[in-house]
């Protein structure tokens, strides 16, 4: 692997690409993707000798600093300045059609991504929610470390990627730079207190921890001087590009990627419609964007700085043709124009197909590729040393179980079948025409109203009064058994699930006056400032505002009154996860806005209150008169029903709350009636234990376990709280499964916190708050147990709703075999029947035949 040829090679293609270049204004800009690394951080790991160690580091190891959120806000800016001034392809205000960002699962590339966006896209105008705060959240998408294929395919398990780089460190090549470095690499690790000694592919960990140190001016041992640093930079260099020598390598590591990104170039040229429509950022690892540029044929054999970042564009001329162009931006500004061998700077869109094809696989391509037979004749491997790649490797522990399934959706469960004893539920509600109350000024929560035309059977109606009545008895005992904490207990650990805030409605219905447009970001979204009328004539603030008052609340009672949290934001004490919408993770960051505005060392930026916190989560199922008409008013050309009666209320409602018209047939009284028809339609989907365990049980396994390892004395992460940014579902199904169910939909920013204490004599007790639109929340009491219910009463208590993780799966695996063994029995059955029938059939045709020919 000669370095000196490559930088050559690649300082001749720059160049070549400048010469080459066309003008752009007579083309114009379409659509981009970027691939970027994330900002300075911490070392991934203290060498032995260290004289810092890891103090030092306020967050720990691999943590992005807050060097690295400035340099992350200049992206933010460059883009800025690209897209919205130059190219005038971005609207200058935050539109969630135009771009989405993607990240991989780790702190420092979701904290990049958040604090790249602060600066891409300051609120302005209607988007200014905080009028001392400016900054607005934006989502970003993750998924699960193990899963991501698209970004970090060289840290999963793949046999045949193992296979190539055991292959390729047996060639003449590697083997010749180890020896020439091997005395070298011997004296360094004994100098650096390493006991057995570093080789080319882990030196890296000695090179990145000097590095890191050097960069923020701490003291280095004597011995690494300049010169020992330029040689550990060579050979790390040539380390961490042995990763991805040759084509089959690379079609394992950025395949998929590749394809993504000319896969939406492609839905840009034929005209769908593709989401993001403007531009596809991913946020990611040295690695990550040392191996596209190898896969592209344009690395340079120097790994890249932070917020390096490739950009492909894609423009269309006025012939209509549309040719890519690659973009390399590390330390410079303007960024370099490259050119892949065989094409020119400008390359066409068919021809950069072509020239990638190699290295190009689809998305579930990586466990095939992978699955391949190794050839084990040279021939196979004669490209290995053709180009290589950087690859920073980042090693954090795996994540818990998928999002999607400790926070499920309503809908989120198995097949309809599988859930047959709910839908006998709902047909008991189908003519149950009860109707909820606004609030009153003084109450704590609704109850019901009874409307004289409505019930027909006094037998539901006392049911339902009875859910109401023993849901405030349960809440009036909790308050009266409630003792004071802060003088006899102390709080050790807090699980809290909560509701995202206000939102846009998910469907318009046919005839409605206001329409889409009124809803600047789509439907399902996130509102911004203002304040909201509702039913109850009670004024509350909107999405962002309410999730940054929850974040207030939280910071009042686990910073101020119970000094569980420091006051500055601290990794190792707070985790938070949300599911993969951007309502939910928007309402995660707006909390953690309050929460947690830097302090201090925190302060990054002196013009902003805020800092990048990460937040993961995973990719992501009566009244029958009264709906009828209500559905042709309505515009549907269907009646809706229990089931679906929510996209209905659910879109008057959010017109409603923002002050906008209404059709004259939607009164209060029918508003109010739909959303009880909605709500019953929701809680009857987790109407008994069954469904309970199923919507819940991992949720609650996962919020007991941490409990027990806190008890336990064992190191959880986080130490102190844990945060789920949710769905009014989510904590619909909680609250029944521990069978403390209001009866009425969660408001926004509502919140079910499960609080962990210990008394002095080591004794461990749970304590429930429910927080809807109350300050002070609500203290309840599962029933069962006193409002300080011992732990192991608390487990047993909720052992029946409780769900190891797997569960869910497993559970409907279970009942298609249920449903599968039913039919094969019963085709089993109807076998000898058939074979009989068939047979006696042919006798009796045989038997009529005879008759007629005598």
């Amino acid at each position: 692997m000669n370095f000196n040829g490559i930088i050559a090679c690649w300082l001749l293609l720059f160049f070549a690409s400048l010469a080459l270049s066309t003008n752009l204004k007579d083309s114009k800009l379409v659509y981009v993707s970027t691939v970027y690394r994330h900002g300075d951080r911490a070392p991934i790991y203290i060498y032995p000798n260290s004289p810092e160690g890891v103090d030092v580091w306020p967050q720990g190891t691999g943590q992005l600093t807050q060097r690295g959120m400035r340099q992350e806000s200049m992206l933010g800016k460059f883009f800025r300045k690209r897209y919205m001034e130059e190219f005038q392809l971005l609207s200058k205000s935050y539109v969630r059609d135009e771009v989405r960002i993607r990240s991989t699962n780790i702190d420092r590339t979701l904290m990049s991504a958040e604090s790249q966006l602060s600066s891409l896209y300051p609120p302005r105008g209607k988007q200014v929610w905080n009028k001392d705060l400016r900054w607005q959240p934006i989502p970003v998408h993750t998924v699960p470390k193990m899963k991501d294929t698209l970004l970090i395919g060289y840290e999963l398990k793949c046999k045949r990627y193992s296979d190539l780089r055991k292959k390729y460190a047996m060639s003449p090549e590697y083997q010749n730079f180890s020896k020439q470095h091997e005395n070298f690499l011997q004296n360094i690790s004994k100098l650096a207190g390493y006991r057995s000694p570093l080789t080319v592919s882990t030196m890296w960990k000695l090179y990145d921890a000097l590095f890191c140190e050097q960069q923020h001016n701490f003291t280095l041992p004597d011995w690494a001087t300049d010169a020992v640093m330029e040689r550990l930079y060579h050979i790390s260099n040539f380390g961490i590009m042995a990763m991805f020598p040759g084509k089959p390598i690379q079609k394992i590591v950025s395949g998929e990627l590749i394809y993504r990104i000319i896969n939406d170039m492609i839905s840009v040229k034929v005209g769908n419609k593709t989401m993001p429509t403007k531009m596809m950022m991913y946020s990611a690892h040295d690695t990550t964007v040392l191996a596209l540029l190898c896969a592209l044929s344009v690395a340079n054999g120097v790994q890249p700085p932070y917020t390096a970042a490739v950009i492909i564009e894609l423009y269309v001329d006025s012939k209509t043709d549309y040719f890519v162009q690659v973009l390399y931006r590390n330390s410079t500004n303007p960024p370099y124009v490259l050119t892949i061998p065989g094409c020119s700077a400008q390359c066409p869109l068919d021809k950069f197909m072509s020239l990638t094809s190699d290295v190009t696989a689809p998305p579930g391509d990586f466990s095939k590729l992978c699955r391949e037979t190794t050839v084990k004749s040279d021939k196979a491997y004669e490209d290995l040393t053709k180009d290589a790649h950087v690859t920073f490797a980042s090693f954090e522990p795996v994540s818990a179980p998928d999002i999607q399934q400790v926070l499920p959706s309503v809908f989120d469960f198995c097949s309809k079948e599988d859930l047959s004893f709910v839908d006998e539920f709902l047909a008991d509600l189908t003519n149950s025409n009860v109707v909820s109350s606004c609030c009153g000024k003084k109450k704590v929560f609704t109850s019901p109203l009874e409307r004289g035309d409505f019930g027909k059977k006094k037998e539901r109606k006392m049911i339902i009064k009875g859910i109401y009545i023993a849901w405030l008895l349960v809440s009036f005992a909790s308050l009266a058994f409630s003792t004071n904490f802060k003088n006899d207990m102390k709080l050790l650990y807090v699980s809290t699930v909560y509701r995202h805030g206000d939102r846009s409605p998910f469907d318009i219905y046919p005839n409605s006056p206001e329409g889409v447009d009124v809803w600047p970001q789509g439907t399902g979204q996130l509102t911004q400032i203002g304040h909201q009328k509702l039913i109850c004539d009670r004024s509350l603030p909107r999405g962002m505002r309410q999730e940054y008052i929850l974040g207030k609340f939280f910071k009042k009672r686990y910073m101020e009154e119970f000094q569980l949290l420091n006051k500055s934001y601290v990794r190792d004490e707070v985790r938070i996860r949300s599911t993969n919408s951007d309502r939910t993770l928007m309402s995660a960051e707006s909390q953690l806005s309050s929460l947690y505005p830097p302090n201090g060392r925190q302060v990054w930026n002196k013009n902003l209150k805020w800092q990048p916190i990460p937040i993961h989560t995973v990719p992501k199922a009566e009244d029958t008169s009264f709906l009828h008409n209500v559905s042709k008013l309505a515009g549907y050309q269907s009646s809706l029903t229990v089931d679906n009666s929510w996209k209905l209320s659910d879109a008057l409602f959010c017109e409603q709350q923002h002050n906008l018209t209404l059709p004259e047939w939607a009164t209060d009284a029918v508003i109010e009636r739909l959303l009880h028809i909605t709500y019953f339609g929701t809680v009857a989907l987790f109407h008994g234990k069954p469904t309970q365990k199923i919507a819940s049980g991992e949720l609650i396994y996962r919020i007991i376990n941490d409990m027990i390892s806190v008890k336990a004395g064992n190191k959880t992460m986080p130490t102190k709280m844990m945060m789920y940014s949710a769905h009014k579902t989510t904590i619909s199904a909680l609250l029944c499964a521990l069978s403390i169910a209001n009866g009425v939909q969660p408001p926004y920013a509502a919140a079910v916190i499960i609080e962990l204490y210990v008394d002095s004599k080591k004794d461990y007790f749970v304590q429930v708050l429910y927080r809807n639109s109350t300050d002070p929340p609500y203290v309840l009491a599962i029933p069962g147990c006193s409002v300080q219910c011992p732990l192991d009463k608390f487990r047993s208590l909720t052992s029946a709703v409780t769900a190891p993780p797997g569960y869910h799966t497993e559970f409907c695996k279970e009942k298609t075999k249920v449903h599968t063994g039913k039919q094969n029995v019963a085709l089993e059955i109807l076998k000898p029947i058939l074979f009989v029938g068939g047979l006696a059939l042919i006798v009796a045709l045989f038997i009529a035949y005879l008759s007629r020919k005598g």
